[in-house]
């Protein structure tokens, strides 16, 4: 997660870590988990109403084709691509693989299927600058590129360019892609959506920023129906922002390196430096659901019934992979990756999950490869 989902100070640390060379192993064992707070309340301020969306393609049906995880039952790899890594994604049963020619200054998408069959290169994106951020639709793939957000058509071709001075992360919901804009002027920072066929960006809403003169730094946006989440890694404090009338809500504060976000019914898990934390929409305490996922070398993916938790500890030996349930508790190891480096870490640089497998992108020397593993079944 973090090569791609980070642009923060300490990017270059994070880089460093999950930047080259190692191997993998593979053997179960378990983890642990506990506890900590934070409460809520809320500024701000100014809504514009989102254009409408323009119609886009008509959804892709999903391949019935097998994981080839599941297919050989164990950890197995479905690419490769030269470079540094810079994007993963699952979507119609393909992977999408994104990575960065430094030298080159040039960045390759990479589509195979979950069986391992069907690699194609999509195109590339030429352009100085490290990439991040990468979502996909059934029409072509979106990411930052430096700090510009570019649009990759999945037919095949060079990207084209929809937005300067964007930063990560980005969200795509309903033919729009949503984003933080910081206005340094101004001193605020204003959510935005901009419709995936380009043109003019909407505000949806906007708040006074908390940290005067230490920038403009996310971790994370998600969009429902109702609402927009935000994780704002500098003021260490997770927002809610509602879609109708773009109030924000402060759902939990004083939490360091806020990431990723899981949207729940009822609730929000967020990963922190402490480690997973579940807060209720309408606001309470947060509190901590495990110690596994704390940031910023840890990251995690989640289905309907569990959460999938990278650990890699930094200077660890051993860089493990779990398995935890949504209550939270105590983890269960179901892969490990030997660090043969302590600088360089064991290379995995983020996970995602669908109905079957696992998805895990690993750099190795001037490579990224992408490793598929069979989902266990909830503990």
């Amino acid at each position: 997660m973090f090569r791609v989902r980070l642009t923060l100070t300490w990017a270059p640390i994070v880089f460093a870590l999950f930047a080259c060379k190692q191997g993998g192993n593979a053997s179960p064992a378990p983890s642990a988990s506990q506890w900590v707070p934070a409460p809520s309340v809320a500024p701000v301020v100014s809504v514009a109403p989102a254009p409408a969306p323009a119609p886009g393609p008509a959804p892709a049906p999903a391949p019935s084709v097998a994981c080839k995880g599941v297919t050989k039952q164990k950890l197995t790899a479905l690419t490769a691509q030269a470079g540094e890594f810079g994007g993963l994604a699952v979507r119609s049963g393909n992977v999408y693989l994104l990575a960065f020619d430094q030298p080159a200054a040039r960045a390759t998408l990479k589509r195979v299927g979950r069986d391992g069959e069907g690699a194609t290169v999509i195109g590339h994106s030429k352009s100085p600058g490290r990439i991040s951020g990468l979502v996909v639709d059934d029409g072509a793939a979106y990411f930052v590129h430096g700090k510009a957000l570019v649009k990759l058509p999945l037919s095949g071709g060079e990207a084209t360019t929809l937005r300067q001075d964007v930063i990560r992360p980005i969200a795509l919901a309903e033919d729009a892609l949503w984003y933080v804009e910081c206005n340094s002027g101004e001193k605020k920072d204003q959510l935005m959506s901009l419709p995936t066929g380009g043109g003019e960006p909407a505000v949806r809403a906007s708040w006074p920023r908390t940290t005067p003169g230490k920038g403009c730094q996310y971790g994370d946006v998600v969009v429902t129906a109702e609402d927009v989440f935000v994780d704002d890694w500098t003021s260490r404090r997770v927002l809610k922002i509602a879609r109708k009338d773009g109030a924000v809500r402060e759902l939990a504060s004083k939490m360091p390196f806020p990431i990723r976000i899981a949207v729940e019914p009822s609730d929000v898990v967020f990963q922190a430096s402490g480690g997973l934390y579940r807060v209720p929409k309408a606001g309470g305490d947060a509190k901590k659901i495990s110690d596994l996922g704390s940031t910023p070398f840890h990251f995690f993916a989640w289905d309907d019934s569990q959460f999938f938790v990278f650990n890699g500890e930094a200077y660890g030996m051993r860089h493990i992979l779990s398995q935890l349930p949504k209550s939270g508790g105590r983890g269960k190891e179901i892969e490990w990756f030997q660090v043969k480096d302590v600088v360089m870490g064991s290379g995995v640089s983020d996970i995602a999950v669908d109905d079957s497998c696992i998805y895990l992108a690993k750099t190795g020397d001037a490579y990224v490869e992408v490793l598929a593993k069979p989902k266990p079944a909830a503990p």
